[in-house]
């Protein structure tokens, strides 16, 4: 469970706030909870990833994921598996619809140093009023989830 603990989820956000709900909701997909697995899911596929929208929650939400694929750690029957799968399917389709010359300003702006803000009494709201700052988090979400690519590729291979 450690992979769980490594990110600070209080700095990360998904399309309803802070993410740190994301770890408990992920934390269930090793345990045998089915009522926990379908809550997940919803999580992964209306928080996570809403609407097309990569959020800083994504890649390391992600990253959870395609580890308990990889380990075989996944307590889940087969429709959970097969959403779950689905979810890291529609975020590869979101990846790849971005066309490579929007990656070049991506690359650049996700460099921005956003350390200032990761403070222990982050406001979201605060942050988001900060456009370039909210735009250079998106960019980095973006580009932490387009190094998954590979990872995610495995997953279906």
């Amino acid at each position: 469970m450690s992979e769980l603990t490594q990110a600070n989820w209080a700095h990360l956000f998904h399309a309803y706030g802070l993410a740190t709900d994301t770890p408990e909701y992920l934390a269930t997909l090793q345990q045998s909870e089915e009522a926990a697995h379908s809550a997940c899911l919803y999580h992964l596929n209306s928080a996570i990833l809403h609407q097309e929208t990569v959020w800083t929650a994504t890649a390391p939400a992600t990253a959870i994921l395609l580890g308990y694929f990889a380990d075989n750690s996944l307590q889940v029957n087969d429709d959970i598996r097969t959403g779950l799968l689905s979810f890291l399917l529609d975020l590869s389709v979101v990846l790849q619809q971005i066309p490579q010359t929007d990656w070049v300003e991506l690359d650049e702006l996700a460099k921005t140093d956003l350390s200032s803000y990761w403070v222990e009494d982050f406001d979201l709201e605060v942050f988001f009023e900060d456009e370039p700052a909210a735009n250079a988090a998106f960019a980095q979400s973006l580009c932490a989830c387009r190094a998954l690519l590979p990872q995610l590729s495995r997953t279906f291979s």
